[in-house]
């Protein structure tokens, strides 16, 4: 499991990233940190060369928690998933 930043931390009470995750009998276990007052997507694809692939499997709109858990249950059998953060106020 690799987790990556693609710009510094300013703040780091306001920081979006996956800080957990793990694979569970029924599938992924995602946990993240974000905003209160964001919307959230969580988002996952199986090919990181095609930019337009990613689909939504979590939305969560707000308030929101600072922490959120979400199963991808549809991770079953797949033989590589990458998973993203989109955040907007």
């Amino acid at each position: 499991v690799a987790f990556m930043l693609a710009a510094p931390v300013v703040n780091p009470v306001s920081i979006l990233a996956i800080v957990n995750l793990v694979a569970v009998s029924n599938g992924v276990q995602l946990t993240w940190m974000g905003g209160s007052n964001s919307y959230q997507y969580l988002e996952c694809s199986t090919n990181l060369l095609v930019t337009n692939q990613w689909s939504a499997i979590f939305s969560n709109l707000p308030p929101t928690a600072s922490v959120v858990t979400n199963v991808d249950t549809g991770a079953g059998g797949a033989e590589n998933l990458f998973y993203r953060l989109r955040a907007h106020r």
